[in-house]
């Protein structure tokens, strides 16, 4: 897929669904400062590309969000 880039500064908000594949780049400076915030327990795993493809965020989000055919599980009572 084709790539987008969008220049960002101090004080945006980026919101990314779970799922999708990003990166950041540096400024002109070499620098750049993220805050991840995240909806519940942080969960974050860097997987890279093609491993990434098999989980099932990314399953969902291609479903959802390229293909827009998601269907959601039913939500298990805790």
């Amino acid at each position: 897929g084709d790539w987008i880039r969008f220049r960002v500064e101090k004080g945006d908000l980026i919101v990314l669904p779970p799922g999708m594949y990003h990166r950041f780049t540096l400024d002109t400076n070499n620098y750049i400062k993220a805050l991840l915030l995240f909806t519940e327990c942080p969960t974050r795993i860097d997987v890279m590309r093609p491993y990434a493809d098999d989980l099932q965020v990314r399953k969902d989000y291609v479903s959802y969000v390229l293909m827009k055919t998601y269907q959601p599980l039913q939500a298990t009572p805790r």
